[in-house]
């Protein structure tokens, strides 16, 4: 098996077992959402509205829980700059994570100057130098979606390059963990929904993030019997 250096960067810091639970505070969260935003509580319009804030706030908040009970791993909630929002981040290691649901794996979650700042810390010229050292942090986002399925139809691991033109590399987590989504959420017929588009004043709607033109990163044998630590 090949693995790159960020792979390789992203194992030494988060377990398997942390990832198994993400992935199952994910599948929670849309069930918990799906159960509870609806009719009579709530109007279609509103229940369709309010489900992915609710997801999110779910997840998180079990994001943070879980993250917190394994050792050299320290998750929190911070406010934005206006003190009017937060976000999850979540670090181990030389890896820090936060989490966005958006309709593609490909696609870049709406503008925050929170996701601009971690991204803008240099870490284009760490990929292209193809080597990390113990001092530099790494960014990496957690996506998630589509917001308004009936279950996550990917969660993967992201990680943007400087300025966030491209994502240089995504870790599938759902393909290197398969069926721990299905032990969460029963089975269900697919619901076909159509995404609104809303564009509210001052926020850049979703971006779809073009493919890396930076030279890739080195990659090397991964040694038979090493597992993810």
């Amino acid at each position: 098996m090949v693995v790159s250096l960020l792979e390789q960067a992203f194992h030494e810091s988060f377990s398997n077992d942390w990832c198994i639970d993400t992935l199952k505070a994910v599948g929670k969260a849309f069930q918990k959402s799906r159960e509870h935003c609806v009719p009579p509580l709530f109007g279609p319009d509103e229940a369709r509205d309010l489900k992915s804030h609710y997801c999110r706030g779910i997840f998180e908040t079990e994001w943070r829980k879980l993250s917190n009970q394994y050792p050299g791993i320290k998750a929190e909630s911070r406010r934005n700059k206006a003190r009017n929002y937060s976000h999850t981040y979540v670090k181990a290691g030389k890896i820090f994570l936060t989490a966005s649901a958006v309709t593609s794996p490909e696609n870049k979650p709406r503008q925050a100057d929170f996701r601009n700042v971690y991204s803008m810390n240099g870490q284009l010229g760490i990929f292209e130098q193809g080597n990390l050292t113990d001092e530099e942090n790494i960014y990496a986002i957690l996506l998630y979606g589509p917001p308004q399925s009936v279950a996550p139809g990917f969660v993967t691991i992201a990680f943007p390059s400087n300025h966030w033109h491209s994502y240089v590399e995504r870790i599938n987590l759902l393909a290197l963990h398969p069926g721990i989504i299905s032990t969460v959420v029963p089975k269900a017929e697919p619901i076909e929904v159509e995404e609104p588009i809303i564009q509210l004043i001052g926020v850049s709607p979703e971006e779809k993030i073009q493919e890396p033109q930076q030279p890739q990163i080195r990659r090397f044998d991964k040694q038979v019997g090493e597992e993810g630590r």
